[in-house]
């Protein structure tokens, strides 16, 4: 092989490992990207899924209330 021929051969080689290192670059880079909206998904479900959880914990405690209410109201029925 002549010497041209290993230039050539060994310039195709490193544009062939800058491109892979540079394509490995981008993968982690999108690997991270991927890695931050699972994170905010994660987040914006666990603030979705308290939510409900608050309010259903409020309307159970109105709830209680009313009951007590209606169970001294009988009370009082009951006695006259």
């Amino acid at each position: 092989m002549s010497a041209e021929a290993w230039v050539g051969l060994a310039a195709f080689a490193f544009c062939v490992l800058g491109a892979a290192g540079g394509l490995s670059m981008q993968l982690g880079s999108i690997k991270k990207a991927i890695g931050t909206v699972e994170k905010q998904i994660a987040t914006l479900f666990a603030k979705w899924d308290a939510r409900p959880c608050a309010e259903h914990a409020e309307r159970m405690v109105r709830h209680e209330a009313k009951l007590e209410d209606h169970e001294r109201r009988l009370a009082a029925l009951e006695r006259d």
